[in-house]
This record gives C-alpha cells, sequence and structure tokens, in this order.
C-alpha cells in the first residue's frame, strides 16, 4: 500500500536536512555523492545549498494580497465577529478587492474568500438558522446575558453614551442579523 502524499514530502525533506547536515560537517565531501547516499535529488540538494527555500515556504506566485494586507482583513473580520456581525464570503471578498484597488491590483477570485477561510486558523465558518418567536421565548437568560455583557464591553470600549443608543428591545436588538 502506498504511502500518503504529506508522510513523502516530509521524510524527503528530512533526508534532505539530514544530508546538508552531512555536506556542511564534511562527513561527505561531493553533492552527487551525498544524494546518491540518501537517495535525493541532486538539484534539490544544490539548490539547498545556494540559498533557495523549499516550495512550500515561499509565497505562492498566485497569491494577490500581502501577508499584511491578509493580516488586516483578519483582524477586521475578527473585530466584527467580536461586535455580533459575521461577514460573508462575500463581504470578506470586498474587503481584499478594496485593499487591491487601493494599490492598483484587480480582483480576487470567487472562491478566494473560502480558501482564504480555509487557510487561516484563526477563522472558521459557521451557518446562522433563522430565530423564531418560540425559540426565542425558551431562551435561558443566563445564555443571552453574555450577549448583553458583550454591548456594555464595546460600548465602554468606543465609548458609547446611552443616549446614542436607541431602539435596543428584546424584539429588534439584531433582527437584521438572526436569519441566514
Amino acid at each position: 500500500m502506498p504511502q500518503p502524499q504529506q508522510a513523502l514530502l516530509r521524510s524527503s525533506e528530512a533526508d534532505i536536512q539530514l544530508t546538508l547536515s552531512s555536506l556542511n560537517r564534511n562527513q561527505i565531501q561531493t553533492v552527487r555523492a551525498a544524494a546518491q547516499t540518501f537517495s535525493v535529488p541532486r538539484t534539490t540538494l544544490r539548490e539547498r545549498r545556494a540559498g533557495k527555500p523549499a516550495r512550500r515556504d515561499c509565497q505562492p506566485n498566485s497569491r494577490k494580497l500581502t501577508q499584511e494586507e491578509e493580516e488586516v482583513i483578519v483582524s477586521y473580520i475578527l473585530d466584527l465577529d467580536q461586535r455580533g456581525f459575521a461577514p460573508t464570503y462575500a463581504a470578506v471578498r470586498d474587503m481584499a478587492d478594496k485593499l487591491l484597488a487601493a494599490r492598483g491590483g484587480g480582483h480576487v477570485g470567487v472562491h478566494w474568500a473560502r480558501n482564504f477561510v480555509k487557510r487561516t486558523d484563526s477563522l472558521t465558518t459557521r451557518f446562522n438558522r433563522p430565530y423564531d418567536r418560540q425559540r426565542a421565548l425558551c431562551e435561558d437568560r443566563g445564555l443571552i446575558s453574555c450577549w448583553f455583557e458583550l454591548v456594555e464591553q464595546t460600548k465602554a470600549k468606543y465609548g458609547i453614551l446611552d443616549e446614542d443608543v436607541y431602539n435596543f428591545d428584546e424584539a429588534g436588538f439584531m433582527m437584521g442579523k438572526i436569519t441566514t
């Protein structure tokens, strides 16, 4: 039975690192002999010795946003989530398009937002479901109180005064955001 591709890559990477350390300690004199001894590609070994990083450590050529721009998007998404507004894939894609437009770039692809969330450890997707009246009547007061604590923390964080908060009752505090 063949080994999984990821396991083969790890063992190959380990072999390359072992070969490089043997060459650096002068245990093996030539790159050709080291490549044959450890069964690694000679060209890969030569490139690594010259300082070229492994492909998995490089940024892909197709990546349109810089690392800083992606970090800004992640922090903005987490800030929105903390305030109770989870953005959709379309909203995340719009954020990326605005960042690209600011520096004269094009647009990200249709599936960029989904792939971005997959490769970012701090982001996950969750599905909303309709919130009906019967379910609202059965809610536990202790569970809902954490939402109001979050509101108080947000008001304190941004300096929002009580007179600036309006239409904040049980029926309408998030009416636009509680359905799918």
